[in-house]
């Protein structure tokens, strides 16, 4: 459970996020938490595709499937336009 686990939760978060941006078609990636029925919540992955690509959910997962234990790998990849940013641009 992602909520729980109080500081191992942005680690988690900080890892997928940093391996989910390897990928080369991608610009910019949010991942978080979200509700999950057996586990309670579950990473999400929310991406923004470099100009001209297309999202590839399999090509995320496989590289995640080696570079992340499976508790860190996103069960959800969603295209996202843009990703909200804060007044200070992060």
């Amino acid at each position: 459970m992602i909520e729980a686990l109080g500081a191992h939760r942005n680690n988690v978060r900080w890892k997928s996020k940093k391996r989910i941006t390897e990928v080369l078609s991608i610009e910019e990636v949010a991942v978080l938490g979200v509700p999950d029925e057996l586990l309670g919540q579950t990473i999400a992955a929310f991406v923004v595709m470099k100009p001209g690509e297309e999202l590839d959910v399999k090509q995320i997962k496989k590289h995640c499937l080696v570079n992340l234990m499976s508790h860190k790998i996103p069960k959800q990849t969603l295209k996202a336009d843009v990703l909200p940013k804060t007044a200070s641009g992060i």
